[in-house]
C-alpha cells in the first residue's frame, strides 16, 4: 500500500509542478507541489477507505498526519510575529491530528469541528495590519510635513 501512496505522491507532485511553471509567480507561490500531491493522496485514498476498498489506515493516517504538520509550518510565516510559536504548534498540530482521525473514522461532525477550530486558532494567531482611521492618517502626514520643512 505505501509504494502506491508514494507512486501517487511523486506523479501528482510532477503534475502540479508541470502545471505552476504555466502560472505566474503570484499564483505559483500559492502551491507547494509536494503537499499537493501528499493531499490529494490521502483524499483519493480516504474516499476509498470508505467505499470499502482496502486501503491501510496507517498509511492514511501517516499521509494526513503530514498535511496537518506542512498546513502548521507553512502558515506559521503569516503569524504575528509577537504570538508564542509553540504554543501556535502546540494548539495547532494536536488538534489537527484529532480532526484528521476524526475523518478516517468518518466522524464528519467533529472534524467540521476541528476544521472551524484550527481556523479560529489560526485568526487568533495571524498578522493584524494596521488600519488607522482617514482622519488620522492625515494628520499624522500633516505633522510630517510640519517637521519636514
Amino acid at each position: 500500500m505505501i509504494t502506491i501512496a508514494l507512486a501517487s505522491i511523486f506523479g501528482i507532485t510532477l503534475i502540479t509542478w508541470l502545471a505552476t511553471r504555466m502560472m505566474p509567480e503570484r499564483i505559483r507561490l500559492l502551491f507547494c507541489p509536494i503537499c499537493v500531491g501528499v493531499s490529494i493522496t490521502w483524499l483519493w485514498m480516504l474516499v476509498r477507505y470508505h467505499t470499502g476498498m482496502a486501503i491501510d489506515p496507517a498509511v492514511l493516517a501517516l499521509l494526513m498526519g503530514g498535511t496537518v504538520v506542512g498546513l502548521a509550518y507553512r502558515a506559521e510565516s503569516r503569524l504575528n510575529p509577537t504570538r508564542n510559536r509553540l504554543l501556535w504548534k502546540v494548539l495547532f498540530i494536536p488538534l489537527g491530528f484529532f480532526g484528521m482521525s476524526s475523518l478516517i473514522k468518518a466522524e464528519w461532525l467533529i472534524a467540521g469541528g476541528s476544521a472551524l477550530a484550527l481556523a479560529l486558532i489560526f485568526v487568533a494567531f495571524a498578522k493584524r495590519t494596521k488600519k488607522h482611521p482617514p482622519e488620522q492618517r492625515v494628520e499624522e502626514i500633516e505633522q510630517k510635513l510640519k517637521q519636514c520643512c
